[in-house]
């Protein structure tokens, strides 16, 4: 999605597009209707998405954008074309650079994260984070004095232990 592009030249109307194609979450692309929690809990599952992502040849994680419930209120992995899209984040650059930071810090090999802070209606903000594909892999995360493993995939998608 997007590979032809960089983040900051994303806009409003391609997110749009995007949450009407109905477009489910899959290896490559994760939806957030929030912020990840700025708590050890929140941080960690940040940090294993990313790795994650590059463990199975790159994807986005798009932070704003509400998924479609089912009848037991369940995300259903679709973004919900009823939703506003974006949050209101007082510096969401900010943001994304401490995203940015817990990554270097935790995630063993560097992994170049690319992001930007979309702006939509309501002064309200999507946040897009994208990690490449990495020929590091697996990569895994040091948080805490602990070693968590992220799944691998191979070139097909395919997990694959090492």
């Amino acid at each position: 999605m997007w590979e032809d592009r960089r983040l900051r030249d994303i806009a409003e109307a391609d997110l749009q597009r995007l949450v009407t194609s109905g477009l489910e979450e899959h290896l490559h692309l994760e939806y957030k209707s929030a912020l990840y929690d700025g708590n050890d809990r929140g941080n960690q599952e940040f940090l294993l998405d990313a790795c994650m992502f590059a463990n199975a040849g790159g994807g986005i994680i798009l932070i704003g954008i509400d998924e479609r419930r089912d009848d037991q209120g369940q995300p259903t992995g679709a973004p919900d074309p009823d939703a506003e899209i974006g949050i209101n984040i007082p510096n969401p650059e900010l943001l994304l650079q401490a995203y940015d930071a817990r990554a270097v810090a935790a995630i063993q090999d560097r992994l170049p994260l690319e992001s930007a802070a979309i702006p939509v209606a309501g002064g309200r903000h999507v946040l897009a984070i994208r990690v490449p594909r990495s020929n590091a892999s697996p990569h895994c995360v040091r948080y805490q004095g602990h070693v968590y493993a992220s799944p691998f995939f191979d070139a097909n998608g395919v997990w694959a232990s090492r």
